[in-house]
């Protein structure tokens, strides 16, 4: 591949070249999808036991302190944790594509516990940045948007993962934060796309959410969009991972082709 390519030119090629293995490589982290919907049924049978509806504002304000915080411990870890899987997943099925998608996986769970410390670590503190003013949020994702790749490729602890990412971001910071733009544009626009479609059945008017629609709504949200977005954003960072890391190590059999 050529290194003067623009680099969504680049990633798309990657992402033509072997398309089913990417997305199944970026979706399987998300069959922790059954935790954030055993977690809900949970929350329901605790506060308002086995409803059809509920209003959400009423049963925000009815659950304790601990249980609030519950909810969001819960949402940061299922939602944070399958993408930093899928994005390691998607890393080592690029840059090392000799290896089958059950080679891939097996990998990424011998670095379960790091990978897992990293992104919920991540998560705590972009989710933090983006509640305080929004750009706080974008600064971290935009430097740490290395270190899930570099942990994978290179062995590195969490916080040597993350300087790295630091290092290697300040070379080409304005590219990096690019794409991150491009990815959280192309997500938002789908979301509301599925939204402006499904609230309406979800929510009736000004009425209690639908809880059963709600479930299936929340499951293929994170089944189909997440891996798909993943799938073409994350090659396209581990495809600039590889160009800044040219030299500094063995060549990569997925990049270093065509």
């Amino acid at each position: 591949m050529n290194d003067d390519d623009p680099l969504l030119r680049q990633a798309l090629r990657a992402v033509s070249q072997s398309f089913g293995k990417l997305y199944l490589a970026a979706a399987w982290p998300y069959l922790l999808v059954p935790v954030i919907v055993i977690a809900f049924r949970l929350i329901l049978l605790r506060y308002v036991g086995r409803p059809q509806t509920v209003e959400p504002a009423e049963l925000w304000r009815s659950m304790s302190v601990g249980a609030k915080l519950g909810v969001l411990v819960t949402f940061i870890a299922t939602s944070w944790l399958p993408a930093g899987l899928a994005y390691a997943s998607v890393a080592r099925s690029v840059l090392q594509s000799e290896l089958s998608l059950g080679e891939v996986i097996l990998s990424i769970l011998r670095r379960f516990v790091p990978l897992a410390v990293l992104s919920v670590m991540l998560g705590i503190a972009i989710t933090a940045g983006h509640i305080f003013f929004f750009f706080p949020g974008v600064f971290i994702e935009t430097f740490c948007a290395f270190a899930v790749p570099v942990m994978v490729m290179e062995k590195r602890g969490v916080f040597a993962s993350i300087g790295r990412s630091f290092s290697l971001t300040s070379r080409r910071f304005w590219e990096v934060l690019g794409v991150l733009i491009a990815a959280i544009v192309v997500a938002v626009l789908v979301y509301l796309a599925a939204s402006a479609f499904l609230i309406p059945l979800i929510q009736p008017g000004s009425g209690p959410v639908n809880v059963p629609v709600f479930v299936i709504f929340l499951v293929l949200m994170l089944l189909i969009v997440p891996p798909l977005a993943m799938a073409v954003f994350g090659t396209s960072f581990v495809v600039l991972y590889s160009n800044l890391t040219k030299g500094e190590q063995a060549p990569v059999s997925g990049i270093a082709k065509t």
